[in-house]
């Protein structure tokens, strides 16, 4: 403990010492802007949310996953997820997606739903993989918290070629 004392004595003195020799050189430590009323800022895409978390009831984890989405820019996110198809298997949906407007964002999407250990069916088929899309609406607020989503998630089964008509309802988490 004493050791940790110390050390934060010695980085402070050293910062007092180093803040006063810029000061004293007429050096400004924090350089000020002043705008007028015609100016705008200009924020940064690192100043957005870009991060989500969120569970979705149906959609692209068919019966019910947690997924986590990561925006590369404003517009194009990458997502992640793992889910359940009930008893029968364990999915992993893989998308990509692309945001038009503000709020709410309208949400485009295109990925793959990869399943595993499923019991056959007619509409899913055996394990394998179905191509998925996403049509929905996106909401939350600008600096993050409480996310909302509805979305239409049709499949595409490559091994019967059938369209399936899926929707789901996603609530979650965004963050920087």
């Amino acid at each position: 403990m004493k050791k940790i004392f110390v050390v934060l004595i010695y980085v402070s003195f050293i910062t007092t010492i180093f803040a006063q020799k810029l000061q004293s050189d007429n050096t400004p430590i924090i350089e000020s802007q002043s705008f007028t009323n015609n100016d705008t800022l200009n924020f940064s895409y690192s100043q957005f949310v870009n991060n989500f978390i969120f569970a979705e009831v149906g959609g692209n984890g068919v019966l019910l996953s947690i997924n986590y989405e990561h925006l590369l820019n404003e517009k194009v996110g990458i997502r992640i997820g793992a889910g359940t198809a009930g008893y029968s298997g364990l999915t992993f949906p893989i998308m990509l997606n692309y945001y038009f407007f503000e709020k709410p964002k309208l949400e485009l999407g295109i990925g793959l739903l990869s399943i595993s250990k499923m019991i056959s069916n007619d509409l899913i088929g055996e394990e394998g993989t179905l191509i998925s899309f996403t049509l929905g609406l996106k909401s939350y607020k600008p600096n993050g918290g409480f996310l909302f989503r509805l979305s239409f998630t049709p499949f595409y089964n490559l091994s019967n070629s059938k369209f399936i008509l899926y929707g789901g309802l996603s609530a979650g988490w965004a963050f920087n």
